[in-house]
């Protein structure tokens, strides 16, 4: 394999969602030097799939300070479902992180699922240190506040987004934010099919609510090589498997079973991942 760090970098390409672990090694063995070519896939556009996922995580992994500005800038980049790793990557961070992700989420030029990426990932960076969730809380209470003083003028995305700020208001179980939360259920600017009083009531009841999945990327690495082998391995079996349905005679064969899993689940194989990242495609097949 050869030793350019750019090289190594160009084999993370969108569609690649299983690169090899010695590619992965490989890359990692680049030290300071896999930075700039993996902060580049982060504002690439035409980048978008799967090399954001593994670039994001070996940013994370490898903790360059140097990668927050990339990583916190693919929530005015991107709109797609790789965000929740560039949120998982920024989180890891922990409080070198907030700000840079605290700003993407109050800019009001993205969407808003991108800007609900970026609360999750300054959420889960505060881990359990009071002084950073009142931190955090105190920009989330200012965010919602604006959008329930302007009820009337907003735009469909900041609706949606009233919804994230709320859970994540609630999982912080902000004492300061308890009336501003009413008052947006009141205005009913809250989906409750996202999060009702309820939910509320249980989030502040318990502490943390909605409990966030630490990422944690030495142990994301450590497993990687498993996960790996254990993919391989299920879609030899799953391939042989659809092979044999397609020598069986026609109308008695009968499809393969697809895992009954919500699209955010971990998935059946094993891989860490949620199962829309992984197979859902092949499932569905």
């Amino acid at each position: 394999m050869t030793d350019s760090i750019y090289d190594l970098v160009s084999e993370l390409t969108p569609e690649n969602d299983w690169p090899t672990p010695e590619l992965l090694t490989a890359i990692m063995a680049q030290g300071d030097a896999m930075v700039t070519p993996l902060c580049q896939i982060l504002t690439d556009p035409e980048m978008e799939g799967w090399s954001l996922h593994y670039a994001a995580y070996l940013l994370a992994l490898h903790g360059s300070p140097q990668a927050i500005p990339a990583l916190a800038n693919t929530f005015r980049l991107f709109d797609t479902d790789f965000l929740e790793s560039t949120s998982d990557a920024l989180s890891a961070f922990g409080e070198a992180g907030i700000e840079s992700a605290l700003a993407a989420a109050r800019d009001p030029e993205p969407r808003w699922y991108p800007r609900a990426m970026a609360i999750t990932a300054a959420v889960e960076a505060t881990r359990d240190d009071t002084v950073l969730k009142e931190r955090v809380a105190a920009s989330l209470r200012e965010m919602l506040a604006d959008f329930v003083a302007r009820q009337g003028s907003l735009t469909e995305d900041e609706i949606e987004l009233v919804s994230s700020v709320v859970t994540d208001l609630s999982s912080l179980a902000d004492p300061a934010a308890r009336e501003l939360i009413e008052a947006a259920f009141v205005a009913e600017l809250v989906d409750e099919l996202v999060i009702d009083r309820k939910d509320v009531q249980r989030a502040y009841g318990k502490g943390d609510a909605h409990p966030r999945r630490e990422f944690k990327p030495h142990k994301w690495f450590a497993e990687y090589p498993a996960n790996y082998r254990r993919h391989q391995e299920e879609e030899v079996k799953r391939a042989k498997e659809k092979e044999r349905q397609k020598q069986k005679p026609r109308g008695l064969a009968k499809p393969v079973a697809a895992p009954k899993l919500g699209r955010n689940d971990p998935c059946w194989c094993g891989s860490g991942k949620k199962y829309k990242q992984c197979h859902l495609q092949s499932d569905t097949k």
